[in-house]
């Protein structure tokens, strides 16, 4: 029935007002017809419904026909006509019966088809008749005759003749210009709706506030047409999910709709909509008709009804679903032939590459010899636009094209730096073809470095070394500060490899003798041997900084974020890493992604905060595939491992992360990381001697490569746990005391966890001294969860020598630090140990505290940790008199009486002065 009579009516009021003066008219005698055009879409059909039911409450009888029912046969419509007026007719209406059931082979003449028109007048002395007739264009010829009949008598009768016919349709027959030419016929055209008129529309669905809002976007979209607006209506779900505010998304109501109008259209009409949606925002219309390699009027109407419909603006549809529901409605193979033909038509008229690229991607075909440099130049522009998948597109379609072996290889790597950001795994099917290029010379310097780079990624370090060999026989400064890099990570990242490979071996030489920038691997060895030119954290930060994504090798990005983390910087590291997260999501970069998130679960796993470094270390796991993270998965998967561990997370054999390592791993920095991290499950799961097993295997292989640091692997330190747990306290005491020997200034969380180690197989009189100096070391670290074991060590402690107020005030402390409540951030690098905060809290204890004068917060502090006033007085250069007077001040400010009331002002919180 065309438009659907639902439909809202709006901007039509004028229109409405002039229908009923007619009908008024045509009651008193005098009859009239309309004509009401407009573009598909527009409402004609709603309009005639609500005239319909206007005259029908005023007692007149309705009869509506749409001609497309009658269909294209002789008559189709006159008797659709007559379905719809037989229970008003008499019922020896010769002219009816003839129409609805015809004699066989009967041959029916226009006359029957006046009998018919004769009764309509007849039945219009009784009651006044509304007589609407629905798309007028379609009516095939006799019916037409008979109509215009009927129009012609009408003027003295009670009859009101509505036609309803689309604007610009092509007549089919000369019958209809007879019906523009009657004196008596109103002329009525509907336009698209105004954005006010949308807004009316919304508002009725949605409401007047949420109808203002998206008015524009709506109209802009839909062009005004009603059916449109509506579709658009329907595929808006707010209680579907959608997050408020959000804009109405084209959807499959929206679609339907579109591919709904150009049916209605003539032949022309879906040949040049298909023209206009594959050739998108073209530069010029005219590329339209040489596009369709025609320019026949019947063309140039369609056009002009696309754009009347609201369907088209400016040569192209007004969004890319209508395009889309046009184009996937065709012939594939028409819709292929067309892109093909527009891609040589837009390359021709200059315009931009990706543009170009499209239409190649999309026709599928062709062999021009500008194509391939076309696609490798928008897949370019895409790369560095951030469309991954677009320009994965572009690189397929010219390696499916290319056959020369040097530019074949420029697009494989290409295609290999995309994909390395959102899996890898895809790109390690490649790399035999990559290093067939790197062999034949057909890789620059950048691309020999990327493919070493995918190759120490997975393990592969023999076949990393040809490669890197070509960048040694390189003289260009590329390949020079390549293999600097290269080189530098592999002494810390991948030692086996400069021991194993004899060409690996004599580059590390050579790269450690000659003079290099600062790499970032070097910045990392430097922090882990405690930054011997101070330099460290200002070159880490300045890599992060500069790193960019998918430009920056990943591995710097690694290098500079554990140089940071190493040194303490945690605050520093989370800041750049959640920047450089924002980029990755925008850019969908998986890989970076992860990475990014496996950094984050090591700096939570150093604050302490289990829970924050499983979360991230199982984000990192899931960003990528396992297969996707080579040898480096191993790394989140130990930090997994230690956050479950030490999290109590794993409590029995077979609970822990099903992730199969590979062989190549374990001897890299990332295996042992995992051996240390499954030292620590064994532990857990009561497997001592497997445990201490992996920690001495951790220090052989540190031993052998050189890299036996503390702050790297503290396997000395994780071997006293062991031992103590064994019941060997001399052994745990002598790995505990080497550590912390070894342990450089700036390691203090890995120097307090020694030196509790050490406390645990000490005497217990000596024992509260070390635990008190490794929870000063741990509480500058900020690492909260190894502060509650050292806490609950010291308290153990003081009630084992009878110091019951002094373990109650420890117990206070524990309490404090694994409570529900999260630490709070803080600042970048650490507070001196006499450093009094300022807290910004409404907690009443914070505001206490923050009275104390910064001489009582330093006695406050070293007192509830259990020290006496003399070893204050000691501590702080000041007499034990002055001690007693701070105290007597601290407890009148803070209202309490004695030390086990004051409150736990030795917490990772009060390490640093947060920012207010």
């Amino acid at each position: 029935m065309g438009e659907a009579s639902s439909m809202s009516l709006v901007d039509r009021e004028r229109e409405l007002e002039t229908l009923k003066q007619l009908f008024s008219d045509c009651v008193e005698g005098n009859g009239a017809g309309a004509i009401v055009s407009g573009p598909i879409g527009s409402g004609k059909t709603g309009l005639l419904q609500v005239v319909g039911d206007f005259v029908t409450g005023a007692g007149a009888h309705f009869l509506y026909v749409g001609a497309r029912a009658g269909g294209p046969e002789a008559f189709g419509c006159l008797r659709e006509l007559c379905y719809a007026a037989q229970r008003l007719l008499v019922k020896d209406c010769d002219a009816a019966d003839a129409l609805l059931c015809p004699a066989p082979g009967a041959d029916l003449s226009p006359s029957v088809g006046y009998g018919l028109m004769t009764e309509l007048v007849q039945l219009s002395d009784r009651t006044p008749l509304v007589v609407a007739v629905d798309d007028l264009e379609h009516v095939d010829t006799p019916s037409l005759q008979c109509l215009l009949h009927l129009a012609q008598r009408i003027r003295t009768s009670r009859i009101l003749l509505l036609l309803a016919v689309r604007q610009h349709a092509r007549a089919t027959s000369s019958v209809h210009a007879e019906f523009f030419r009657q004196q008596h016929f109103a002329q009525l055209r509907l336009a698209t709706l105004t954005e006010r008129g949308v807004a009316r529309m919304l508002a009725d669905r949605l409401g007047t506030a949420e109808a203002e809002r998206l008015a524009p976007a709506v109209h802009a979209t839909s062009g005004g047409n009603p059916l449109l607006v509506r579709a658009l209506i329907d595929d808006h779900r707010p209680d579907a999910g959608e997050p408020a505010g959000a804009g109405i998304t084209p959807g499959e109501s929206f679609r339907c709709e579109v591919w709904a109008c150009i049916q209605r259209g003539d032949p022309e009409m879906l040949e040049v909509a298909h023209g206009v949606g594959v050739l998108g925002k073209a530069p010029s219309s005219k590329l339209v008709w040489r596009l369709l390699g025609t320019v026949q009027g019947g063309h140039l109407h369609a056009m002009q009804e696309l754009v009347d419909a609201g369907l088209v603006h400016d040569g192209h549809f007004r969004h890319p679903a209508a395009a889309a529901a046009v184009t996937g409605a065709m012939n594939p193979a028409r819709t292929a032939e067309l892109h093909a033909r527009a891609a040589r038509l837009l390359h021709a008229e200059g315009e931009r590459a990706p543009i170009v690229a499209g239409h190649i991607v999309a026709g599928g075909q062709g062999g021009e010899p500008w194509a391939l440099d076309i696609l490798q130049e928008a897949a370019e522009q895409a790369i560095a636009g951030a469309e991954g998948q677009r320009a994965v597109e572009y690189l397929e379609q010219a390696l499916g094209r290319c056959t020369d072996d040097a530019r074949r290889a420029t697009l494989l790597a290409l295609h290999a730096r995309v994909e390395w950001q959102t899996a890898p795994a895809k790109v390690a099917r490649r790399l035999p073809l990559l290093q067939d290029a790197s062999h034949k010379g057909h890789l620059d310097d950048r691309q020999t470095g990327e493919l070493a780079r995918y190759l120490l990624w997975y393990g592969r370090v023999e076949e990393a070394a040809q490669v890197m060999a070509r960048l040694d026989g390189s003289a260009s400064a590329q390949a020079a500060a390549e293999l600097a890099e290269l080189t530098a990570w592999l002494r810390v990242s991948y030692p086996h490899a400069c021991e194993a490979v004899p060409a690996l071996r004599a580059l590390a030489r050579t790269s450690a003798d000659a003079p290099c920038p600062v790499t970032p691997a070097g910045v990392l060895m430097a922090a882990l041997k405690g930054n011997p030119d101070g330099d460290a954290v200002a070159h880490a930060e300045r890599i992060l900084q500069s790193s960019r994504v998918g430009e920056t090798p990943l591995e710097s990005v690694e290098a500079a974020a554990f140089a940071l983390i190493h040194l303490g910087r945690l605050d520093s590291v989370t800041h750049w890493c959640e920047l450089l997260q924002e980029e990755a999501a925008a850019r969908s970069a998986a890989t970076w992604q992860a990475l990014l998130s496996w950094i984050r679960a090591e700096v939570g796993l150093r604050r302490g905060d289990l829970a924050r470094a499983r979360s991230h270390a199982e984000a990192a796991l899931r960003h990528i595939s396992w297969e996707s993270w080579g040898v480096v998965g191993c790394g989140p998967l130990a930090t997994l491992l230690l956050g479950l561990s030490c999290g109590e997370g794993i409590t029995e054999p077979g609970a822990e992360p099903a992730h199969p390592v590979p062989p190549a791993a374990l001897q890299t920095r990332y295996g042992v990381t995992y051996l240390r991290a499954r030292g620590y499950f064994y532990l857990t799961t009561d497997r001592l001697q497997a445990g201490l097993a992996d920690f001495l295997r951790c220090g052989e292989l540190l031993t052998r490569w050189d890299l036996d640091l503390p702050a790297l692997i503290p396997w000395r330190m994780d071997a006293a746990e062991a031992q103590l747990a064994l019941g060997e306290r001399e052994e745990a005491k002598k790995f505990a005391a080497e550590h912390e020997a070894l342990a450089r200034r700036g390691e203090e969380r890995t120097r307090g966890i020694a030196l509790r180690v050490l406390a645990a197989a000490t005497d217990l009189r000596k024992r509260p001294a070390l635990l008190r100096e490794a929870m000063e070391l741990l509480r500058l670290s900020g690492d909260r969860y190894e502060l509650s074991r050292t806490l609950e060590l010291l308290g153990d402690a003081y009630h084992a020598l009878g110091d019951s107020s002094r373990a109650r005030m420890i117990g206070a402390g524990v309490t404090h630090i694994t409570s529900e409540h999260p630490p709070r951030a803080r600042q970048s690098g650490t507070a001196p140990a006499d450093r009094r905060p300022q807290q910004c809290s409404d907690n009443a204890v914070d505001q206490s505290v923050a009275g104390l004068s910064d001489a009582e917060w330093r006695v406050a502090r070293l007192a509830t940790i259990g020290y006496t006033n003399r070893e204050i007085s000691n501590k702080l250069f000041i007499t034990v008199s002055t001690v007693e007077q701070h105290l007597t001040r601290i407890y009148r400010k803070l209202n309490v009486s004695r030390r086990a009331d004051l409150p736990a002002m030795w917490s990772p919180d009060y390490a640093a002065e947060p920012a207010c």
